[in-house]
């Protein structure tokens, strides 16, 4: 049948667009744009592509902590690319609907860093498998069916590329929690 065909093509079409540009991301050369940044904005403007992507389903709710004042500076774009990465990832491990929570915080600054803030990003899905947690950012390691294994990589890179460290925790029996400062 030419439709299930046509469907098909657009599938893989897609596919391989979303692997091109993950490995363009990935090694396109470090160095960020300096713009101040309301978070609260940016992650507004993430969670309306998200709730209008094939990812998002009715039965996910997205809850929002942020501190109203914080302001980043850094690349918009970069940034949208890690909050869109971890919020896919968190939709993806809730295919029977949940909750992601997105909170965000000042936190105390020290000496040589005029602002800094923790945004912590964690879903109601099973969490990352224990055994698994030590490569989630290494370039290339999936653990999904048709996964590139760059959206963790890029998200770690671009967080590096702005002085800020991400990384993933998950306490016993307990969601796995992505902390970005």
């Amino acid at each position: 049948d030419n439709k299930r065909l046509m469907d098909i093509v657009v599938n893989e079409t897609d596919r391989l667009n979303t692997i091109i540009t993950e490995f363009l991301e990935y090694a396109r050369p470090a160095g960020a744009q300096a713009d101040q940044i309301g978070l609260n904005s940016l992650l507004d403007e993430t969670i309306i592509l998200l709730q209008n992507s094939k990812n998002f389903r009715e039965n996910i709710i997205v809850r929002r902590e942020i501190d109203p004042r914080l302001v980043l500076k850094g690349d918009s774009q970069r940034l949208r690319q890690v909050f869109w990465n971890l919020l896919i990832n968190a939709c993806q491990a809730m295919p029977d609907g949940g909750a992601v929570t997105i909170t965000a915080e000042p936190v105390l600054p020290k000496e040589d860093d005029a602002t800094m803030c923790q945004i912590t990003i964690f879903d109601t899905g099973s969490g990352i498998n224990p055994n698994d947690l030590r490569k989630i950012f290494d370039p290339f390691f999936t653990t999904k069916a048709g996964g590139t294994g760059l959206g963790l990589s890029i998200a770690h890179r671009i967080i590096d590329d702005h002085g800020g460290c991400i990384t993933a925790e998950r306490e016993t029996g307990k969601e796995t929690q992505f902390k970005i400062r």
